[in-house]
């Protein structure tokens, strides 16, 4: 990559001087890269607020516990869990229901701040419905 040399205050007239002499594979990369800038601009930031409702929305349920829960709620549709097995499944049950009720004000409160419907909020975030059958 070429060194260009270039005062320390660059008017743009003086930069967009300084990038006509890249070649034209540095010049698309320095361009993607303006890019990347320029979309990191424009992109809302969630307030403090916004970020703590967006962190509630994306807390999950730990990987054990889920691997767990999954395991005993399997057994329990099969009719094959045993008295002990659904005895541990309950507070998991309740744990993970505790999660999604905290979950779903966060997105109730965020979608009140954003002024859209939780619907389109979850669209938004790329949030699907669980699937019950």
């Amino acid at each position: 990559m070429p060194v260009i040399q270039v005062q320390a205050k660059l008017s743009a007239d003086e930069l967009l001087q300084a990038v006509e002499q890249l070649s034209t594979q540095e010049l698309d990369k320095f361009a993607g890269e303006v890019l990347k800038v320029q979309a990191r601009r424009k992109a809302p930031r969630p307030s403090k607020r916004e970020s703590a409702l967006l962190l509630k929305i994306k807390e999950a349920f730990p990987k054990d516990k889920q691997r767990r829960y999954n395991k005993l709620y399997s057994k329990l549709q099969e009719e094959t869990i045993t008295e002990k097995e659904y005895q541990e499944l309950l507070p998991l049950v309740k744990e993970q229901e505790q999660l999604n009720v905290r979950r779903l004000e966060a997105l109730i409160k965020l979608a009140q701040i954003r002024q859209v419907s939780v619907d389109e909020l979850m669209d938004s975030l790329g949030i699907r419905p669980p699937a019950y059958v």
